[in-house]
């Protein structure tokens, strides 16, 4: 239901996952890192159930590549879990991205913010491999795959573009955030940290391709995506 700058936006869906050993990927499975208890939901076929809904203000008016304006946004979802075993939970999430323009329409500060925290249903617990997690792909991009987990999270990130030529943007960023058990267990402490850059290229107007480098202490992670305009 769009209305100027505001959307709300149901939806549902559903998912299975295997949770047993790993393979591949150059990374040891889990259950050799961490014991088996403390794995909730390990070596198990687990299916879900997923209704939610997105509350959204957004005034960037380009989802592409927002340079002024910002996002605000809340989801809810509900996931219920059929078949064996009991893992019912709801997840909350909270997003804030702004984008200040500053001495050259080219040249843009961009800020945000996101929470997200579950909560088990019941008796119910929430599988291992459904905590929110931190790493190079949410946010915290000097770190590898799935690196921090837990039922609560925090991110904050600070980025500047600027323009190095007409078809390529330049990107610096810096990244903080932690995992953490629930609202009562947050602090300021054990904040991790990652910082790198990289750019964007337009590709004949309708291709937007990206590179990402990053360094969080434990190596250096590169990113690449590529984003269709049209």
């Amino acid at each position: 239901m769009p209305v100027k700058y505001f959307s709300i936006a149901p939806h549902v869906g559903f998912s299975g996952s295997d949770t047993g050993k790993g393979h591949g990927g150059g990374h040891p499975s889990i259950e050799t890192v961490f014991p088996r208890s403390s794995l909730v939901g390990f070596d198990k076929w687990i299916e879900y159930f997923d209704a939610g809904i997105r509350i959204a203000n957004d005034t960037t008016g380009n989802v592409f590549q927002p340079r002024k304006g910002g996002t605000r946004a809340f989801t809810f979802d509900h996931f219920q879990n059929f078949g064996a075993g009991s893992y019912n939970y709801n997840q909350y999430a909270f997003d804030i991205w702004q984008y200040i323009p500053l001495w050259n329409p080219c040249i843009t500060l961009a800020i945000h913010n996101g929470w997200t925290f579950e909560q088990a249903s019941g008796a119910s617990q929430i599988p291992f491999y459904r905590l929110t997690t931190l790493d190079a792909w949410s946010m915290l991009r000097g770190f590898s795959r799935g690196r921090f987990r837990d039922k609560s999270s925090v991110i904050f990130n600070v980025e500047y573009y600027f323009p190095i030529s007409s078809m390529l943007e330049g990107i610096i960023f810096y990244d903080t955030g932690r995992v953490f058990p629930s609202v009562k267990d947050f602090s300021f402490n054990n904040f991790k940290y990652s910082a790198g850059g990289g750019f964007n290229a337009h590709i004949f107007t309708v291709m937007l391709f990206g590179f990402r480098a990053a360094y969080g202490g434990e190596g250096v992670n590169i990113m690449l995506s590529v984003t269709k305009r049209i």
